[in-house]
């Protein structure tokens, strides 16, 4: 944790980390030879990754001076292979009395980022809920595999149909979400 803020609840963070896993999690969502239940769980946490920085860039404090993110980045150099995501080792402090969302649903992370810019994120078309939430969905069967409904019954993972609707999302979004993110960093 930064010395300048001993009272934040989470350490520093470094958005170009954020920014490297999404396209990691990218890459393997757009593979066609990984099982759709292992696409969709990727295609879900590219987005969820993307929000989450361009949250922590609106809320977050600017530090370029953070001890903590230079011994990060020793630890873990940048890979040469996403070159073009590397964003300079700053940090982005949150203030003590941000919650934080732990949260893995999609759309309740659009709407927490409408509030902090709705000139930027407007309300999503319907046409592009309906697979944000089946992302999430989906990816939560993947994280748990014995999810069930408020029944009790397994839920099941996205049908092949759905997936492409996932995935066309994702690659629709992931330019705009982490251009906004450079742009406001």
């Amino acid at each position: 944790m930064c010395r300048k803020h001993k009272k934040c609840k989470l350490p520093p963070t470094d958005l170009g980390a954020w920014l490297r896993q999404a396209e990691e999690d990218r890459e393997v969502a757009n593979m066609n030879s990984v099982p759709s239940a292992i696409r969709c769980y990727h295609a879900q946490q590219t987005i969820e990754k993307l929000l989450k920085a361009a949250i922590i860039a609106n809320v977050g404090e600017f530090q370029s001076d953070c001890p903590e993110i230079v011994r990060q980045r020793k630890q873990h150099p940048p890979r040469e292979d996403i070159a073009h995501l590397q964003i300079p080792a700053y940090a982005w402090v949150l203030p003590s009395d941000f919650d934080f969302p732990f949260t893995h649903d999609l759309c309740k992370l659009w709407d927490m980022l409408r509030k902090l810019d709705e000139t930027e994120f407007q309300p999503l078309p319907e046409a592009d809920l309906a697979p944000m939430a089946k992302a999430t969905k989906s990816a939560d069967c993947y994280r748990y595999p014995a999810y069930r409904d408020e029944l009790g019954l397994v839920v099941g993972y996205a049908p092949e149909a759905e997936v492409s609707q996932i995935m066309e999302l994702t690659n629709k979004l992931y330019p705009r979400i982490r251009d906004y993110v450079i742009r406001i960093s």
